[in-house]
């Protein structure tokens, strides 16, 4: 879909696979390209094809069935995980 400064693509993630939501610094593919997941953590939103934003019309540019996301960019986008055996403590402020 395109929109006024750039393009937003919706990929299908595998069943039970957590995907995080991501912006800015924090992406893993890069700043300037968001991640909106099911996952852990929640924010921002999708613009549906046809919405206007700020007088900006939110155009399909090919209008196709929704791709299975490829195993490598699903397994960049797992959240990282823990060494078994890692414990966390919590920290008491005094």
């Amino acid at each position: 879909m395109r929109t006024r400064s750039g393009l937003h693509l919706y990929l299908r993630a595998p069943a039970g696979r957590v995907i995080d939501s991501a912006s800015g610094r924090r992406s893993p593919l890069g700043p300037g390209i968001d991640i909106r997941g099911p996952g852990r953590t929640s924010g921002g939103y999708l613009v549906g094809p046809d919405s206007i934003v700020d007088g900006h019309r939110y155009e399909i540019t090919h209008d196709t069935a929704i791709a299975e996301l490829p195993p490598w960019l699903s397994d960049r986008l797992a959240p990282p995980r823990r060494p078994r055996g890692l414990t966390t403590t919590r920290r008491t402020r005094v």
